[in-house]
């Protein structure tokens, strides 16, 4: 963690107890790995607190479990990780009251779940977390998702992180597909307010392997991605978002602007074959690909 720090780099820490001597009594004899189920609430106080003190210097928002709407990962009741969420939150504020926080990410497994959590938790958290995994039409789904339960449960203005946004890629050839997507939802979250994305690879989905993760740079972050997402980074810097010009199944266009700098976000999430005309007062004007590397037209 010091090492990250040391870097400049500010860490998105994940809250979860259950260890087997944590659990609620009821679940004592359950068979399946003691971690899904909810804790008693005095040894979570108490990690909570131990683990915000030691960590919170470090992060930039702190999120609450994972996937609370996805029986995968919590088996307890929706009401049993509204009422963990609100311990949590309760020892978080006393240790860090500033710190961010945010639900952990829903992924719409259990939509019905989805629902109750959102509205329980209604003033909880500071910002609302969901994943999204596949191309940009599958993250659009989500984040509409998140703003209709969200407008049901009757948030006047949620602030949206996309905690979890990846893309299967367990085969080398698909890593370059990978990369363009990540770049291309990470701009389509940018343009849709949301505060931030976190990267994640799902390497280990839909291959002969099974499980593999790995080494954190070659599971969460492949190379051709990182490769993307640094020239994402470095050609936007200091770019605000100024508004859509187009988004449709063919076409997303976004203008942003830096300075006297107008970028203009072209792709097409479909790989179609498109001509784009792109109407400015400019005087001059370059062409810049997925992997940073700039042609004058």
């Amino acid at each position: 963690v010091q090492t990250l720090a040391d870097r400049g780099l500010k860490l998105a820490p994940q809250l979860g107890t259950s260890f087997e001597w944590m659990i609620l009594d009821k679940y004592r004899a359950v068979k399946d790995p003691k971690w899904r189920y909810p804790p008693r609430e005095e040894p979570l106080r108490r990690f909570t607190r131990a683990s915000v003190e030691r960590y919170a210097k470090y992060a930039r928002f702190i999120e609450v479990w994972n996937e609370p709407d996805n029986h995968d990962f919590w088996r307890g009741t929706p009401q049993e990780y509204v009422e963990y969420l609100r311990a949590t939150v309760s020892e978080i504020r006393k240790v860090a009251p500033n710190l961010v926080v945010a639900n952990g990410g829903y992924c719409f497994i259990e939509p019905t779940w989805t629902g109750i959590i959102a509205r329980e938790i209604k003033g909880l958290t500071d910002w609302q977390a969901y994943h999204s995994h596949g191309e940009v039409p599958i993250t659009a789904n989500a984040f509409g998702t998140m703003q209709a339960v969200h407008a049901a449960a009757g948030y006047d203005h949620p602030v949206f992180v996309n905690t979890e946004m990846g893309y299967s890629a367990w085969r080398l050839d698909f890593e370059r597909e990978m990369a363009a997507t990540a770049a291309q939802k990470a701009l389509y979250c940018w343009a849709h307010g949301n505060r931030g994305a976190l990267l994640y690879c799902s390497r280990e989905v839909g291959g002969p392997r099974g499980g593999d993760y790995g080494f954190l740079d070659y599971t969460f972050c492949p190379r051709f991605m990182y490769g993307a997402i640094a020239a994402l980074v470095d050609g936007y810097a200091g770019a605000r978002f100024s508004r859509i010009l187009r988004e449709d199944r063919d076409l997303h266009a976004y203008e942003f602007i830096a300075g006297d700098r107008r970028l203009v976000a072209l792709f097409a999430p479909e790989n179609r074959d498109l001509a784009v005309t792109v109407k400015s007062d400019a005087r001059q004007a370059q062409i810049v690909d997925a992997m940073g590397n700039a042609s004058p037209v």
